[in-house]
This record gives structure tokens, sequence and C-alpha cells, in this order.
């Protein structure tokens, strides 16, 4: 059984109080709603998102909805962290409820990494992994740090899956088995064009410059007159990267491309 991750949308990192305000000041969702979510998952999750359940969802000011089902689709313009799930935690020791040997993905940055050989010389790793709650060390023995050695950097925003290792009287380590970058994730690209007539006209623009920068991220064409979207398929994606994006603005304006 995969470990569930939980998502906050911050600018930068807070305490969990102040996530709470920001998200609280934002929008409350109400939901039952639980999503389990492993590395395999992510390139689905962070593209398509998920959607309530049926939900009472509160927007201050503006609207209450009752048995409403809502996307939440992560966003890539901000810094995420990813916090413990609280299902696996206990309530009066605020210690992890994870079993040995039990496998886990677990988020956040890395904020050290020592080195040591083995009696082979080869190298393996001993990792912080730190989120808003505190930090875990993950081992990262020599097959595996050589196969991620490109992602294992200070500073670096990860998620890594793996094993839990068990002793009585010490902390829990996680033993590293796959580890992927946050940026590694594919993301949307959304061009948004003001009628079927602005699409009609600019459409075979965005075709030339997707063939030009192909890519795994994907395009989403969104015509805000009629309020439609269309997918390009995987076939069709961009590289969105610095030339593409500012190729694309230049064309239909700042406004009008997003990356999500």
């Amino acid at each position: 059984e995969n470990t569930n991750v939980l998502f906050a949308r911050v600018d930068e990192k807070k305490t969990m109080d102040e996530i709470m305000q920001y998200m609280e000041s934002k929008a409350e969702v109400k939901t039952t709603f639980k999503e389990e979510v492993s590395i395999e998952d992510f390139d689905k999750f962070m593209s398509q998102g998920v959607q309530t359940d049926g939900s009472s969802v509160v927007l201050p000011k503006i609207a209450t909805l009752n048995n409403a089902k809502v996307d939440i689709i992560p966003d890539r313009n901000v810094n995420w962290y990813v916090d413990h799930n609280w299902s696996y935690l206990d309530e009066e020791t605020g210690s992890s409820k994870v079993t040995d040997n039990q496998d886990v993905t677990a988020g956040g940055m890395i904020t050290e990494v020592k080195l040591k050989y083995t009696k082979n010389n080869q190298v393996m790793a001993f990792v912080t992994l730190e989120d808003l709650t505190g930090s875990m060390e993950v081992i990262v023995f020599p097959k595996t740090y050589e196969t991620y050695v490109d992602v294992l950097k200070e500073d670096a925003k990860v998620f890594i899956q793996g094993r839990v290792s068990q002793e009585e009287d010490r902390d829990s380590k996680l033993i590293a088995r796959s580890v992927v970058s946050f940026d590694a994730m594919p993301r949307e690209i959304w061009v948004r064009f003001a009628d079927e007539m602005a699409y009609t006209s600019g459409g075979a623009d965005l075709m030339s410059i997707v063939d030009r920068f192909g890519g795994r991220d994907q395009v989403v064409i969104y015509i805000e007159s009629i309020r439609a979207m269309k997918k390009l398929p995987p076939g069709q994606g961009i590289r969105a990267d610095e030339e593409s994006l500012k190729l694309l603005k230049e064309k239909f304006g700042d406004r009008n491309v997003t990356i999500r």
C-alpha cells in the first residue's frame, strides 16, 4: 500500500498554521475525498489532477456549493512541499505509524547529502529529506545512488519511493528505491483564445511552434467565449523551456499562456 501525500500550495516554506490560514483565506473544501498516489501515478496526477466526491465547497464572499464535484489540479508555478499523511501519524505521540519493511513514498527538500564508500569502494549516500513537520534519513545504496546521482543534490525537491527500516529506540529510516525530481513531472501549457475566430486565425501558428519544440509537456487549448477546452494528444506535446514559452507569449500574449 502506497503512502498518501498531502499537498500545500505555498510560495515559500511556511509553518502548518500559516498554510492553514492561507488555505482558509482562499477556499474551504469540506470533503471525504482520499487519493493514494505513487511515483508511477504522478504523470497522470500532475496533468489531470483529481476530483472531489460531491462535497460542500465554500468560496468566501463568492458562493457556497453543495454536493459539488470540484477539480483539483496541481499548480506547477509555485513551490511544492509535501507533508506527512496524517493517517500515518499517531495522534498522541506524533510519531509515525508505518511498519518495518512497508513501502512508502516521501516527498520534500533534500537538505544534506553525505557520501560514504563501501568496502568494495562503491559510493552510497545518507540523505536528509525535510518537509513541513521535520526531517528523515534516507539511505541510498550504491546501485540506486548510481542511477539517481544527478537528482540527489542539496536543495533539490524530490519524491523518494522506498522501504521503511525500523529499529527499536531509533528513528525510522527510508531505504531508497527510486527518486523523482519535482521538475521531471510533465506539465500542461495552456494557450487561451478569446473566441473561435481567434483560434481559427492563430491555430496554425500554435501548431507550428508545437512542431518546432516537440516534447512531453501537454498543450491545452482553451477558447474563452464558449468555455471549450481541448488537450492535444501525446504525439503533439511541447518542450516547455524558456525559448518556447517566450515565443508563445510573444505570439499570443503573456496573459494567454500559462503553465500548470
